[in-house]
């Protein structure tokens, strides 16, 4: 169910950098490109351009980022503009890059 996956997404390493990439004071809605979730972290399953587009309607976000390839196809195939970031489970993202993607995204907010 939604609740235990975002409970689990918080304490997971993933949730902490996801976390740290989301501006102080900005809200942020978290979801996967597929409704399908896996049972281990190794899962990954196509995005789901319907799921993606019915989120992307009820939540009506004003900057929409899309982590990873898989959910950046997922939102091409949508047709919405999105901001590319790494997905935080890279293991070559590093903190400054974190931070740095942190800034970014607090300037297209204020802009």
């Amino acid at each position: 169910n939604d609740e235990e996956w975002h409970g689990a997404l918080q304490r997971s390493h993933t949730g902490r950098r996801l976390s740290a990439m989301i501006p102080d004071g900005a809200q942020a809605f978290v979801i996967n490109s597929s409704p399908t979730i896996g049972e281990c972290p190794d899962s990954c399953y196509p995005a789901d351009s319907d799921y993606i587009e019915d989120k992307i309607q009820h939540i009506e976000p004003d900057i929409i980022c899309a982590c990873g390839r898989i959910a950046q196809g997922g939102l091409t195939e949508v047709g919405v503009k999105f901001v590319a970031l790494p997905h935080p489970a890279w293991r070559q993202l590093s903190n400054s890059m974190v931070h740095a993607i942190k800034k970014n995204l607090e300037l297209l907010l204020n802009s």
